[in-house]
């Protein structure tokens, strides 16, 4: 059977008109929420939580579920994957970060690594921004009742996680879906979980607005925390050996090509204590240089180790000096 939306408009201020006076405006409630955890989390507003996809996608499901997802990789591959993903999790559950394993997944999943997890946002404006962020002629919402649902899907709420300063500013939650319902598009779950899908065209004066506001919801140079999941990358393959290049690619296909930058704030010696900071507040640098840098030292076809990038490294002795670490910044290209 073709899929086909519940509601099709001819522009995206038209969809997003009728998604506000449906789905925004009109309800307002006390919601008790099932988290991955198994705590009930409460929150006040709307009683919906939205999708933006851009394009026509015959199905919705997460990353990981994606047939697409590995097919580049070989079962090697995908085995040394697993280990990395798995090892990624626990980093991120360690005091420092003190996140729990659905944090920890969810900050992976937002940084672009695959997960069980399928991205909504709390919030009607931002789906429309993602479904018309792209290069497509139309776009779609998927918008899930959640306040009177006898059985909601689990959800990992992004908004107010503690690493992940994107997500914040996007309102963004994980929805697991339970087995048998992991297509959104599919009609058995959109009976089941009450979804209305919504489709609209894209126009020129639509998509130019929609750009700008897209670029500010997925800003990468002011985000504090974008740098995070290339540095620990590395690390695990200081410590547990490097990968195969079809696997390096893989990554960096996938995860930001930002510094991590630190502000300096005092010293306890011999510790130094910092504060994450975002790349725009450093300065220029170049993400194609740090793609280079970044696949000689993952991927096993060389040499390089980004560990020798510390061998002289010191940390400056003036308070509020904002530096990258040096394992994540190369300088400038010679262009630039």
């Amino acid at each position: 059977m073709k899929w086909s939306p519940d509601k099709s408009f001819e522009s995206a201020s038209e969809a997003l008109d009728f998604i506000q006076d449906q789905f925004c405006f009109r309800h307002r409630e006390w919601l008790w929420l099932p988290s991955e955890s198994g705590l009930l989390l409460p929150r006040d507003g709307p009683p919906f939580i939205f999708r933006g996809e851009c394009g026509g996608f015959e199905t919705t499901v997460a990353s990981k579920s994606r047939l697409e997802t590995f097919r580049s990789l070989s079962e090697g591959d995908i085995r040394a994957w697993d280990r990395l993903f798995r090892t990624l999790c626990e980093r991120f559950m360690l005091e420092d970060y003190g996140l729990n394993e659905a944090q920890a997944k969810a900050l992976l999943q937002h940084y672009g690594l695959p997960t069980e997890l399928i991205d909504f946002t709390w919030r009607g404006g931002h789906a429309m921004v993602f479904a018309a962020g792209g290069d497509a002629q139309s776009g779609r919402i998927c918008v899930m009742p959640i306040g009177q649902n006898a059985n909601p899907p689990l959800l990992a709420d992004f908004s107010g996680h503690p690493w992940a300063h994107r997500a914040q500013m996007q309102d963004a939650l994980g929805v697991i879906m339970p087995l048998g319902y992991e297509d959104l598009k599919s009609p058995k779950t959109r009976a089941h979980f009450g979804l209305t899908w919504i489709e609209f065209r894209i126009s020129g004066p639509d998509c130019d607005f929609l750009r700008e506001k897209f670029e500010g919801l997925t800003s990468l140079a002011n985000d504090p925390s974008a740098g995070f999941l290339r540095h620990h990358i590395m690390e695990c393959v200081e410590a547990n050996g490097k990968l195969s290049p079809a696997l390096t690619e893989w990554l960096l296909d996938r995860i930001p090509m930002t510094p991590r930058c630190y502000e300096v704030q005092r010293f306890e010696p011999p510790d130094v204590i910092v504060h994450n900071v975002p790349p725009a507040e450093f300065g220029a640098y170049d993400m194609q240089l740090e793609k280079d840098w970044t696949r000689r030292y993952l991927s096993s076809a060389y040499p390089d180790s980004s560990w020798s990038r510390m061998e002289r490294f010191t940390w400056p002795r003036v308070h509020g000096t904002i530096v990258p670490d040096p394992r994540t910044f190369h300088g400038l290209s010679q262009s630039q």
